[in-house]
């Protein structure tokens, strides 16, 4: 008797890669987040690697939250790019606003960066981000296990039985620690939109 031998198939190479976007090192200010203090702003320079992200829109932002007593206040400068190869690297220059020194202490800046999924109850998908205080006219990310963070704004659906609500509840986002940082003072004033977000390869 011949015994049947069950045929065993290999699956291979079905499950995609996982979409990653993380900071990369800028070689002309030798450091991954830049910080430039200008007038009223700050500019904000950095690079981004992005992998696994073909045909999808990657957004970077700087958020800024401002405590003032018991209140906060929040101001978003946002830039979205398509995305065509499954590796690209971007240069971004982003502004956030600056306070008066009194009231800088209060302040939080944190880059998000990732990507939009229209599919998601939650579409902007944070990937890595950054955060950090000025203070004396230097950044203060905190440490390794106390990061400076804001909390971001999710969206999340709870079932109860038949029905669902959709609630908005606040999460840390992923954070990638030692990076290098710094306040410089050479970086180009970006003038128009078309020099935000540059792909550069």
């Amino acid at each position: 008797m011949i015994p049947l031998l069950a045929p065993i198939c290999l699956l291979v190479g079905l499950d995609k890669p996982e979409p990653t976007a993380r900071f990369a090192f800028c070689p002309e200010t030798k450091v991954h987040i830049a910080v430039q203090p200008n007038k009223d702003h700050y500019l904000v320079h950095f690079h981004l690697l992005v992998e696994n992200c073909a045909d999808k829109t990657v957004f970077a932002r700087v958020r800024t939250l401002q405590k003032i007593g018991e209140r906060e206040r929040q101001h978003l400068d946002t830039k979205e790019v398509p995305i065509e190869k499954a590796k690209e690297t971007w240069s971004f220059y982003l502004t956030a606003p600056r306070f008066a020194a009194d009231a800088q202490r209060d302040v939080i800046y944190q880059i998000e960066v990732g990507y939009k999924d229209s599919a998601n109850i939650d579409e902007y998908r944070i990937l890595d981000s950054f955060g950090w205080r000025i203070a004396k006219g230097k950044m203060d990310a905190g440490t390794k296990d106390v990061a400076v963070s804001i909390q971001v704004p999710a969206r999340v659906v709870q079932i109860k039985g038949e029905s669902f609500t959709i609630r908005t509840v606040a999460q840390t986002a992923v954070k990638t620690v030692g990076l290098k940082y710094n306040i410089v003072n050479n970086l180009p004033e970006v003038v128009d939109g078309s020099r935000a977000a540059r792909k550069i390869e």
